[in-house]
């Protein structure tokens, strides 16, 4: 009889265990059932916007079309002959031996000019 009891009081402690299990797996299977919901509602959402890459590519047309309102607006290889003259007249050792301090500053700006000039001019072309 021993035996008997035993074993009855496993099968009821085994139901209650089951009990549970079956709560937690019926919460489980809620959760992801929402969250299946709402995968396929936000799969429906993409599937109707456009594609990106041609929303992108519309952004950088009309960015591209537009200057740049804080560059200014002038051709790059005018600056670059009047930079260029103006720097050798401005460079030469005539000036140099009448001026020094300015003639030395001047070639220095016309340097720095330059080379700003130059990397402007290769940025706004890439």
């Amino acid at each position: 009889m021993e035996a008997g009891s035993s074993n009855s009081s496993g099968q009821l402690s085994g139901r209650v265990v089951d009990t549970r299990g079956k709560h937690r797996i019926q919460a489980e299977l809620k959760r992801l059932e929402q969250e299946a919901r709402f995968l396929e509602e936000e799969l429906e959402q993409l599937e109707k916007m456009d594609n990106a890459s041609a929303s992108c590519k519309e952004f950088l047309d009309s960015v591209d079309s537009k200057p740049d309102p804080l560059l200014p607006e002038f051709l790059f290889g005018d600056l670059l002959t009047y930079l260029q003259n103006n720097r050798a007249s401005e460079c030469n050792m005539g000036s140099m031996v009448r001026r020094p301090e300015r003639s030395k500053t001047m070639c220095l700006l016309h340097s720095l000019i330059f080379i700003f000039t130059f990397f402007l001019y290769f940025s706004s072309t890439r």
